[in-house]
């Protein structure tokens, strides 16, 4: 790689500086949400249904959508030679997005009105308008900023030179999740507004018909976690893998046809959230028969990196992170599958074991792989972690911590627990109180990874092993 440059390594190590300083945010909020399921009278009902709405939005907004556009402004230039097409638009995009996770975290505060929704069969859910949608507003316009940003950079690379399959994963999730966020943010937008100017409740004269809205919102919400985040992952670690093991992409045709296949399949897979609904069986089928063929495409994926991974260098802190992340990967696939056949979808739909499976999705795999990302770019840039032993604490604590509270919440569920509920019956006050340890295990590991990569990225000076060349292609 020539010696300047091409990313801008103060932007982005500051979007990883903030992005971990909200998911460690984000945890602690989970951790309350069980601590209060688990021990009745905790805190006030209000103030918990803000934690378990705003919990996950924190997380999706401040921890998963910032390192994303940590990695991608990172990895795009580094393997294209070629600077992100706008600084200026990549700084609005920084500020907006952490803006916007801000106001989702104020939301939780008692007093400042926030969502206090339950993930009700028809959402608004959003009522008063500040801050959960103003925050929601501000975010969809950072995406915006984002997906036009990327989609001009890989617009610009030199044409006589075939893009590097990362480039291609990365603008489709950015041009993706500026399209999917959008579906999704217009009904909630016209929700709230119907919410914000009636006196006895939401008026859905002013709003679409509800069934129509929740299309619209889970197509879009279940598209930008899967397209904006999920793409934006694989195509990372096509990034990350290289550089750690010193190899290039075991097949780039598998890669392609990855990315092609799962665009197709995931953009039909979304009805598995709507089957308890009022559906034609038709779509209720083609939900079912997509979010199966999803395992194929995982299948696809997860070969070709972990060939990738294979036969190269040893394996650091970053891919043991990246690795159990693909495995992860893997058993949350086989979970969703399993929950997204009708008849097991009938007892499973709205209990704890569909937020069991929800933290295998977003911790146990999308987390796990982020975090190994995160952990290759310091490393990358500054030549070393902080420190290697609070690495392998911090992969082992999450191992241990994340599989027990996942097993506890899907046995809770399978056995009719319900979901988002604090009064809870005594039978399943073990159950809870396990969970509830394996939180606090969780939020604690997730300390230390944040504390190391906080000092790898703001403390360690750079080292002269830093800066190594781009990835190769196979």
């Amino acid at each position: 790689m020539p010696a300047e440059k091409p990313y801008d390594e103060k932007m982005v190590l500051r979007m990883i500086t903030w992005s971990v300083m909200f998911f460690l945010v984000g945890t602690f909020a989970g951790m309350l949400g069980r601590i209060a399921v688990s021990t009745p009278g905790f805190m006030e009902n209000v103030t918990f249904y803000r934690i378990v709405t705003h919990h996950p939005l924190v997380l999706v907004v401040g921890w998963a959508s910032l390192a994303v556009m940590a990695i991608v402004h990172f990895s795009m230039p580094l393997v294209s030679g070629k600077e992100i097409y706008s600084g200026i638009t990549g700084k609005a995009t920084m500020w907006l997005t952490i803006m916007s996770a801000a106001m989702l975290v104020m939301a939780m505060i008692p007093g400042l009105n926030g969502s206090t929704a339950r993930y009700s069969a028809l959402p608004p859910l959003f009522h008063p308008f500040f801050p959960t949608m103003l925050s929601l507003c501000i975010a969809l316009t950072a995406v915006i900023f984002y997906g036009g940003n990327i989609l001009k950079t890989f617009l610009s690379l030199p044409e006589d030179k075939t893009p590097h399959t990362s480039c291609w994963y990365f603008t489709m999730s950015a041009v993706l999740g500026t399209l999917f966020l959008g579906m999704a943010g217009v009904p909630l937008l016209l929700q709230s507004l119907a919410g914000l100017y009636q006196t006895d409740g939401l008026d859905y004269a002013w709003a679409l018909d509800p069934l129509v809205n929740k299309h619209l919102i889970w197509w879009g919400l279940h598209s930008y976690v899967n397209q904006m985040i999920n793409i934006a992952v694989l195509g990372m670690l096509y990034v990350a893998i290289p550089l750690n093991v010193k190899k290039g992409i075991y097949s780039e045709k598998g890669a392609t046809w990855g990315l092609f296949l799962y665009i197709i399949v995931n953009n039909m897979a979304y009805f598995h959230h709507l089957l308890m609904d009022p559906l034609p069986m038709w779509q209720k089928v083609v939900g079912q028969v997509a979010t199966w063929f999803l395992g194929l495409t995982t299948a696809l994926s997860v070969y070709n990196l972990m060939k990738t991974a294979s036969g190269g260098e040893k394996w650091g802190v970053p891919m043991k992170f990246i690795v159990a992340g693909l495995i992860g990967f893997v058993i949350e696939g086989s979970i969703g599958i399993f929950h997204s056949t009708l008849p097991v979808n009938i007892f499973a739909h709205n209990t704890q074991a569909i937020l069991g499976y929800v933290h295998a999705v977003f911790y146990g795999y999308i987390s796990m792989c982020l975090i190994g990302v995160l952990y290759t770019i310091v490393v990358h840039i500054k030549g070393s972690l902080y420190s290697e032993k609070l690495g392998n604490i911090h992969f082992w604590s999450t191992i241990f911590n994340l599989t027990g509270m996942v097993v506890v919440l899907l046995v809770a569920g399978y056995s009719g627990m319900p979901r988002n509920v604090q009064v809870i019956d005594p039978y399943y006050q073990p159950h809870m109180a396990l969970a509830t340890a394996f939180a606090v295990g969780l939020f604690a590991s997730s300390a230390v990874g944040v504390y190391n990569l906080y000092m790898s990225a703001n403390a360690c000076t750079e080292k002269s092993g830093s800066g190594a060349a781009a990835p190769a292609t196979a």
